[in-house]
């Protein structure tokens, strides 16, 4: 559980997580990035009173590493083999979550996570219908993993890598694009029926209400990333892959940048564009 500047929601995604039912042992990791409010109070409050704290593994980054950074110092302090998700501001929704998941990764070595159905809040908790995607595929290809295709990470539980995440992961906006595709290279994905987790929309998140030349330009940085990556590896295919994504994400922020007569835009986003196409 990654956190930062989460005091309104910390206590309800604790909970969420110290009330699931297992017949195994689990911690829960909280990685607080320096938050500026009482994220850091209420964290302590829980571990001083909640009858099962002791599951809890606490720190507080004495500065601000960033996301990302913070979730490989977060992952890094694991001893699970298993590895599941809940940032600071959302919830779980079913207390056999960890259980169902746990259960159908020990007995399908072929798969190497699971994912569940989402729902989507706003920081009061009430229904965003318009958010709604519906139910998620119902299994994704190693193929679909390694391209970054995706579920929503706060419903995942996966198997914890047998290699250190790559360093390149911190320097990225969308780590959890990366981490899947890096997961495709061992195992499949499978939807499981799972009692929905929430997703909160809110002015603090880190990625829900970022604007569109903000996320072309997070998606832009990401596949230049992955592309770079499979090319150190010698996979052709996934290197052409991400070459195509980057060219076509330079592409619609030139679009974008056109439709708003951004001039300095426009001369940024067509250089890179001529120059991946030629």
């Amino acid at each position: 559980m990654i956190t930062y500047k989460h005091e309104k929601f910390i206590e309800k995604a604790i909970n969420s997580v110290l009330e699931q039912q297992t017949d195994f042992d689990y911690e829960l990791i909280i990685a607080n990035d320096n938050s500026p409010d009482a994220t850091h109070e209420i964290v302590k409050g829980i571990i001083k009173n909640h009858p099962k704290a002791y599951l809890i593994k606490y720190f507080n980054n004495p500065v601000n590493l960033g996301p990302n950074a913070n979730y490989i110092k977060a992952y890094n302090s694991g001893t699970g083999k298993y590895i599941a998700i809940c940032e600071g501001d959302d919830y779980w929704g079913d207390n056999l979550k960890l259980q169902k998941q746990v259960d159908f990764l020990e007995e399908n070595p072929e798969y190497v996570l699971t994912y569940h159905d989402v729902k989507y809040v706003d920081e009061n908790g009430l229904s965003l219908r318009n958010f709604s995607k519906g139910k998620a595929k119902k299994e994704l290809k190693r193929i679909d993993l390694l391209k970054g295709k995706q579920p929503l990470f706060l419903t995942t539980c996966y198997r914890k890598l047998p290699i250190d995440i790559p360093k390149e992961m911190e320097n990225i906006i969308n780590g959890d694009t990366f981490l899947t595709s890096i997961l495709g290279n061992y195992g499949k994905g499978k939807w499981l029926d799972i009692k929905p987790a929430y997703y909160r929309y809110h002015s603090g998140g880190i990625w829900s209400l970022k604007e569109k030349e903000y996320k072309f330009k997070a998606k832009i940085q990401l596949f230049s990333v992955l592309k770079s990556h499979y090319r150190s590896q010698g996979l052709q295919d996934l290197e052409d892959y991400f070459a195509n994504q980057l060219f076509l994400y330079n592409k619609m922020l030139l679009m974008l940048y056109v439709k708003e007569k951004n001039y300095s835009g426009i001369k940024y986003a067509l250089k890179n564009y001529l120059y991946l196409k030629f």
